[in-house]
């Protein structure tokens, strides 16, 4: 069997958790804010807002990890652009780049054009789901559910047994623990989570009530 060329898998690791972060960060981007995602059941390519916020996270802790692995692998060349070893051979790369990621840093604190415009397309996109700040994904009556809340939290806001509110959803056919959020239950049952919060309305104020 050939020997490994760690140094060509460490490259090569490097470019793949690259892509997943980049695309999955570009998905961040635009995706509505969480509220909205899970009342709509969002999903893109099959995955939910949290599924790309997990993807995103891992690939981008793995890509930091791998990124020391690539420098060890590289450091002979990177301190060469560093600290070149004659005078001679000394450039000014390495302040360039250093100015332009400040400048780029100083500029995204400060807000300023263009990284304004960057951030302000992406709260028009997120707004574009529903109300300033993702916030139009209302109950009737004006008040906003709270889809992130367990079942068990949500019994004991409105005084009821978590127990009874487990078995109206299991009349329905849809299984449902205390220790879950009602998001997360509409996914597992397959069915929208204004669904969950119609039959938890019913249950605890009957329809049109509002939701403490």
């Amino acid at each position: 069997m050939k020997e490994i060329a760690w140094r060509r898998v460490a490259s090569l690791l490097s470019l793949f958790l690259f892509v997943f972060a980049v695309l999955t960060g570009i998905v961040l981007y635009i995706v509505p804010p969480t509220r909205v995602a899970n009342t709509l059941a969002w999903t893109f390519l099959g995955l939910s807002k949290g599924e790309y916020v997990r993807v995103h996270t891992i690939a981008s802790l793995c890509f930091f990890l791998v990124g020391i692995w690539h420098i060890w692998f590289n450091w002979a060349a990177l301190k060469e652009y560093l600290l070149p070893q004659s005078k001679e051979k000394w450039r000014s790369e390495p302040l360039l780049a250093a100015g332009m990621v400040v400048l780029l840093m100083a500029g995204t604190v400060a807000n300023v054009w263009p990284v304004s415009a960057v951030m302000d397309f992406g709260q028009t996109v997120k707004e574009s789901w529903g109300g300033p700040g993702g916030g139009g994904v209302r109950e009737r009556g004006g008040h906003d559910i709270n889809v992130t809340m367990t079942l068990a939290a949500f019994a004991t806001e409105n005084h009821k047994d978590v127990r009874g509110l487990v078995e109206k959803l299991a009349r329905k056919g849809w299984k449902a623990r205390g220790n879950q959020t009602i998001a997360d239950i509409a996914k597992q049952n397959g069915v929208a989570t204004e669904e969950i919060m119609k039959e938890l309305r019913f249950y605890v104020n009957g329809w049109g009530k509002s939701i403490k």
